[in-house]
């Protein structure tokens, strides 16, 4: 009877954490498709949006309230020395790939080499030089740039995805299966909501998708660099063209997250009490 009872338990926390993003995903698939004939039955732009902006509401609160159910078990991590090597792993692809979305960073001091006239003190000297945190001619550049590079060659949406990889960082850590759907939900959303979004914007539907990007990426990532449709050397060329400090920094925050994340006292004597 206890294991019924188990089982049963077990499967209204998975649905709790799978279905408030799935009705997310849902929800989004189906307004977005139907963007046209909404705004037309509803009477114009912000009566659509209205709607948008209610129901993704209503699927984030369902959300909030799945992890909410879980938050019990939210305490205990996973020790297994691999599961935690794979944790860091993923918290760094996805932190690296969110570093270089930011401008380019760099180091605000530096020093340069004056060079003195010829004179009788003819020679250079060393001056200290301080400078903007962000490189934004580099953004600019990238802005006016209409070539693929960096990060979008990545994938055509790595803010989402980075977001999903992020999750499935943190899945690793979990400890049971409900916290580890809901963990890797986020991917799905990627997956789904980006394959998506890249269709409408090929059929002109809320957003453009240019020939150049069409023909050389997609929304699965690295799927594109791997069939050679940036040609055969666009690993190197994305080695040479990623922020170097942005990518540093975001594995230094991901080492953070995953090495300071311990067992909790309070979680492991809930986990003992349960027992």
């Amino acid at each position: 009877m206890a294991s019924v009872v188990s089982r049963i338990s077990a499967s209204s926390l998975q649905r709790w954490a799978a279905g408030g993003w799935v009705l997310f995903i849902g929800e989004n698939l189906v307004l977005s498709e139907n963007r046209s004939w909404l705004i037309e039955e509803l009477g114009g732009d912000e009566s659509y949006h209205m709607l948008y902006g209610t129901l993704s509401t209503i699927a984030c609160t369902s959300i909030g309230y799945g992890y909410f159910k879980l938050a019990r078990n939210a305490g205990i991590v996973s020790t297994i020395p691999q599961m935690r090597v794979a944790s860091l792993a993923a918290y760094s692809l996805g932190l690296g790939m969110v570093s270089q979305i930011i401008p380019k960073l760099q180091i605000p001091v530096m020093f340069s080499q004056e060079t003195k006239p010829v004179t009788k003190e003819a020679g250079s000297s060393w001056q200290l030089q301080m400078r903007c945190p962000f490189d934004f001619a580099d953004k600019k550049m990238r802005d006016e740039s209409e070539a693929i590079m960096g990060v979008d060659r990545i994938t055509t949406h790595p803010g989402l995805w980075s977001f999903g990889i992020m999750g499935l960082g943190q899945a690793f850590l979990a400890t049971n299966m409900p916290l580890r759907i809901w963990w890797s939900m986020p991917l799905l959303v990627a997956a789904i909501g980006g394959s998506h979004a890249d269709s409408r914007f090929r059929r002109g539907m809320g957003g453009q998708m240019s020939d150049e990007v069409n023909s050389k990426s997609g929304n699965i990532p690295f799927l594109s660099m791997v069939l050679g449709r940036q040609g055969p050397m666009a690993f190197v060329d994305m080695a040479n063209e990623i922020k170097g400090l942005n990518a540093m920094v975001g594995v230094g925050v991901a080492v953070l997250l995953v090495g300071t994340q311990r067992r909790s006292p309070r979680a492991i004597v809930n986990a003992a009490v349960r027992k």
